[in-house]
């Protein structure tokens, strides 16, 4: 993804007009970040809700403690 992402903000920059770059190829740029924030964005709260249903036991306690011996 970051080359890509990468190549894509070259290209932009390298097609705007000669003198005008930032503003012709300011919108291009925020366009393709915004897409890798919302792409990096769900991986990482894929990631989490991954981890916290690896971290679930449904037969209860994992360590072998009762309910009871937990809320001590």
């Amino acid at each position: 993804m970051t080359q890509t992402m990468l190549r894509e903000v070259a290209e932009a920059v390298n097609k705007a007009p000669a003198g005008a770059w930032i503003n012709g190829s300011e919108m291009q740029v925020r366009d393709v970040f915004a897409v890798f924030r919302r792409k990096a964005y769900e991986k990482a709260l894929q990631m989490r809700t991954d981890a916290a249903q690896a971290a679930f036991s449904p037969g209860g306690c994992s360590d072998g403690q009762t309910l009871a011996e937990q809320g001590s």
